[in-house]
């Protein structure tokens, strides 16, 4: 999987955009909660997400504009993989930081690459750069050998190239000496900050834990964080890799009360070392909506980490539910469209897209379906058939893509299914099943209340929403929005929780 969560750009080593992999959070909108996997890079020739249409002829590059590809494993050795991805993203985040140079996010230039490959030029052209920078790296003893070079484009002809060759050691500081000597190239003005070199297995670890978060391995990635921390506990972007890896639990495999506090504890150490770590105030922002239900505080803390990147799409992304929370419908539509625009390959940016545009939208959900479905995980992609095959009348095929979810959190519109069908003692059983296995596992107080709300009964949808709000869950701030919760409205208890909630009615 070509990364499923740069999250935490701005830091130094940074970790460009794809995400704080907050997955859990992302599916919320829509009561969903699925893992991110690998699809199928399917775009338009121009580099752009389907429905494809003709466009006017690209703006000319901007003169000292450049796409960092990812680093090649030159001699395929498998314990410095996490080399790759790592040092492009650091090279561009800190070659951003330069005066008289525009870099490309890393999001743009992966969708660009799915598209042409690693073709310079290709990639060049779909990103409007001038300029190319693309590396490899071997393993030579004790030490790494990297070479860098800058291309200019269109003819491809190198511009500038030099080896570095440093002990595995002291490969935190490498970045920074490329980046340096780039903006040199260019003629631009890099930006100098002093920074502590972080302890060397303290990076290491950290890099592989990034790596294996991106692959969505998230208990060994937790780990990989942990024992960097151990290393050296004033690495700030080990305790952002922390926050991010803890925040996935919530609302997905562990109550919020349990998961998000350890999160946001992390996620505010983070920051106190280093206030320029943007996806720890992407991550800092779901939590703190979550367990202090204050969305406007959510959308204050995306709008920092936009100031500080914005090209990190989980910035965009979480503006856009925080502004969804708060009813800004036009805002928050324009929010998730440029988040994915910024990554329009990605799982996370289109499950985005299309969870807020079904709340607030809803007519639109089969031609988004369309749009991205692609893109998503096999669960969330049966979740929203089945959501669009009811949405059509069409319950049957609801039922038949339901069918599978059944014992998962994803339940709800199986359940709505098999009762527009008839078999109302069959849903019954789902949603009991359900409540019984509360026991063992976390099951979403909401999911459960849509599921009895299906079956007519609305007291005890009621008690269970009453439950997600003491359980602090993310979905009970969207429930005000959700066309299966509507029979709801008129109540008296539905609309005293929204008030207690501090949602619009």
């Amino acid at each position: 999987m070509r990364r499923f969560i740069e999250f935490l750009a701005g830091s130094l080593p940074s970790l460009h955009p794809n995400r704080p992999a907050l997955t859990a959070l992302l599916l919320c909108a829509c009561c969903v909660c699925a893992s991110v996997r690998p699809v199928a890079a399917q775009q338009c020739p121009d580099g752009t997400p389907p429905p494809c249409h003709p466009r006017a002829a690209p703006a000319r590059p901007a003169l000292n504009s450049v796409a960092v590809l990812v680093f090649e494993n030159a001699a395929r050795d498998t314990s410095l993989d996490w080399l790759a991805d790592g040092l492009a993203e650091e090279v561009a985040t800190q070659l951003g930081a330069a005066t008289g140079v525009t870099v490309r996010g890393a999001g743009i230039v992966r969708s660009a690459v799915g598209v042409a490959g690693h073709d310079p030029r290709r990639v060049a052209q779909l990103v409007s750069v001038r300029y190319v920078v693309e590396g490899s790296y071997r393993r030579a003893g004790a030490r790494v050998r990297v070479s860098a070079r800058l291309l200019a484009l269109p003819a491809g002809d190198q511009r500038w190239g030099r080896v570095y060759d440093r002990p595995r050691d002291s490969l935190s500081t490498l970045s920074d000496a490329i980046a340096q000597d780039l903006a040199t190239a260019l003629g631009a003005t890099a930006r100098r900050v002093a920074r502590r070199p972080p302890n060397p297995r303290a990076y290491e670890a950290y890099q592989r834990g990034r790596s294996f978060l991106l692959r969505y391995d998230i208990p060994t990635a937790r780990s990989l964080f942990e024992q960097a921390i151990a290393h050296d506990s004033s690495f700030a972007p080990a305790w952002a890799g922390l926050a991010v890896s803890r925040a996935e639990y919530a609302d997905a495999l562990m109550a919020p009360l349990e998961a998000f506090p350890p999160a946001r504890e992390a996620a505010r150490r983070a920051l106190a070392l280093d206030s320029t770590i943007a996806g720890a105030y992407v991550a800092l922002g779901m939590i703190d909506a979550t367990l202090d239900r204050d969305c406007r505080s959510g959308e204050r803390l995306a709008d920092r980490a936009i100031a500080l990147d914005s090209t990190l799409p989980e910035a965009w992304a979480l503006r856009g539910v925080m502004l969804t929370c708060q009813s800004r419908a036009p805002e928050a539509l324009a929010a998730v469209r440029h988040a994915w625009e910024l990554d329009s390959l990605s799982s996370y940016t289109g499950a985005y897209l299309l969870a807020v545009s079904s709340l607030l939208e809803p007519r639109r959900t089969p031609e988004l379906f369309a749009l991205v479905r692609q893109r998503l995980s096999p669960d969330w992609a049966q979740y929203m058939g089945a959501s669009v095959a009811l949405q059509r009348g069409d319950c049957s095929e609801a039922e038949r893509l339901g069918r599978p979810l059944a014992a998962t959190n994803l339940f709800e519109p199986y359940v709505r299914a098999l009762v527009c069908l008839g078999r109302r003692d069959e849903a019954d059983g789902v949603v009991r099943a359900a409540i019984a296995d509360t026991s063992r596992r976390y099951v979403n107080p909401v999911v459960v209340a849509v599921g009895l709300l299906a079956l007519g009964d609305r007291d005890g949808a009621m008690r269970w929403l009453e439950r997600g709000a003491d359980e602090r869950t993310w979905w009970i701030m969207l429930i005000h929005l959700r066309e299966d919760l509507a029979p709801l409205r008129d109540d008296p208890r539905f609309q005293a929780l929204q008030r207690r909630l501090g949602l619009r009615q």
